[in-house]
């Protein structure tokens, strides 16, 4: 029964996400204004993160691991004339094991393959919960759009389609937007902030910060 609904919530969210206009560059100023940021978490709190914390560069537990689960992740040829989506739902249990693993969308296989592996990498990375502690479980949801950092149309060859394509997911943006601030907030869940090439891309020089 919880697959199902985790299937159905992921079709729902894939079918909002993937039907607004995501522009490489304002997907972080996107996600504070519309999502809410991380709710405080100690490291003592059930499921807190723990990877590999540079002392040096605090950040919020769960943005070292949307870091860690695209790090590496390859970039198409001619990604910024692509435009595809995918969505990975993965579940961590009460012993740090990660036993589910969903994904749903368009992305090369290459893509998908490394995202799973380092979804699999995190495990027992997790704080666990105490024994008598409510929370048995808990979900991470990671959007994840394979496209360039920016829409220059004229660069590509099918440019008038692109244009078309942006102009009707921008006008679904507000829709996206509304329905947003409606949806509840679950304990046992974590919807991470959409991710993109953006990481990789500055890393390999190609995307100046």
């Amino acid at each position: 029964m919880e697959r199902t609904v985790i299937k159905i919530l992921l079709i729902v969210v894939y079918y909002l996400l993937s039907n607004y206009d995501s522009i490489g560059q304002n997907t972080n100023a996107f996600n504070k204004e519309v999502l809410s940021a991380f709710k405080s978490k100690n490291i003592t709190d059930p499921f807190y993160y723990k990877g590999k914390q540079d002392p040096e560069n605090k950040v919020h537990c769960y943005v070292l691991l949307e870091n860690d689960l695209v790090k590496n992740v390859p970039i198409p040829e001619g990604v910024c004339c692509k435009s595809n989506f995918g969505l990975f739902a993965y579940r961590v249990n009460s012993k740090g094991i990660i036993d589910h693993i969903e994904y749903s969308g368009d992305l090369d296989t290459l893509i998908v393959h490394k995202i799973k592996h380092n979804i699999a990498l995190t495990q027992g990375l997790y704080k666990l919960p105490s024994p008598n502690s409510k929370n048995i479980f808990h979900w991470f949801v990671l959007p994840f759009f394979s496209d360039g950092t920016n829409w220059d149309f004229y660069k590509c060859q099918d440019e008038e389609k692109l244009k078309s394509e942006f102009q009707a997911k921008f006008k679904q943006h507000q829709i996206y937007l509304s329905l947003l601030k409606f949806l509840p907030q679950f304990s046992d869940m974590t919807i991470l902030h959409d991710m993109d090439h953006l990481p990789e891309l500055i890393s390999e020089g190609r995307v100046k910060y």
